[in-house]
C-alpha cells in the first residue's frame, strides 16, 4: 500500500479575480457526522463552487445481518 500519483488542475484564466471556494472532507462518518449540518448549511448559503469528498462512503446499512 502506498501514495498515489500526484495529479493537478488548472482552472479557467478567463477572470483573474476569480477565487473558488472548496469544501473538501474525508470520512465523516455513518452515525456521528458531526460536521454534516454545517456542510448542508452553508451549501444552502451558496459558499461553494464545489465540494470535493476524499474518503470512505461505502457503509452497511443494513440493520439485520443475513450473514450469520
Amino acid at each position: 500500500m502506498g501514495w498515489s500519483d500526484l495529479y493537478f488542475f488548472k482552472t479557467m484564466e478567463s477572470d483573474p479575480n476569480w477565487a473558488p471556494q472548496f469544501a473538501i472532507f474525508g470520512d465523516m462518518g455513518n452515525e456521528n457526522a458531526k460536521s454534516l449540518t454545517r456542510l448542508q448549511k452553508e451549501v444552502h448559503l451558496d459558499m461553494y463552487d464545489a465540494i470535493i469528498h476524499a474518503g470512505d462512503f461505502a457503509y452497511d446499512m443494513d440493520s439485520v445481518s443475513s450473514y450469520s
